[in-house]
């Protein structure tokens, strides 16, 4: 799965719908999950904005659904990533502000800290590498 974040993006679409295809019966597994990243991620890069903001909040509501505060703030800090990068701050900025509250509430002190240095520079690089 690693090699699919730098794969071309209509190969890493492919994969990834392909990859949730064989999940169908646990759509709400952190693989099913991550897959649905991996689209989002993919339309992105092929400019198909409207679609993969739609995706974006697919996953968001998804993971919210599961029941893991990680897998929801991880899934609402890359939609934050999402909104920056497309000059959309305020809303990336709430998103971000649920995150920290999720990870707070699971006492991870690490992402928060993370969390909050990004929420500071929102606009700067529209890009969240990593949580936790």
């Amino acid at each position: 799965m690693a090699d699919m974040a730098v794969s071309p993006p209509e190969e890493l679409l492919h994969r990834a719908r392909q990859a949730r295809q064989l999940l169908a019966d646990r759509p709400l597994s952190q693989m099913a999950l991550g897959t649905l990243g991996f689209e989002a991620h993919a339309l992105d890069r092929l400019g198909r904005t409207t679609v993969a903001e739609t995706t974006w909040r697919r996953l968001v509501e998804l993971s919210g659904d599961a029941g893991d505060d990680h897998l929801h703030g991880l899934a609402q800090a890359q939609f934050a990533a999402f909104l920056d990068s497309h000059g959309r701050t305020a809303e990336a900025a709430a998103h971000l502000d649920t995150a920290i509250a999720l990870y707070r509430k699971r006492e991870d002190g690490c992402a928060v800290a993370a969390l909050r240095r990004r929420l500071t520079t929102l606009g700067a690089t529209g890009q969240i590498l990593a949580v936790g």
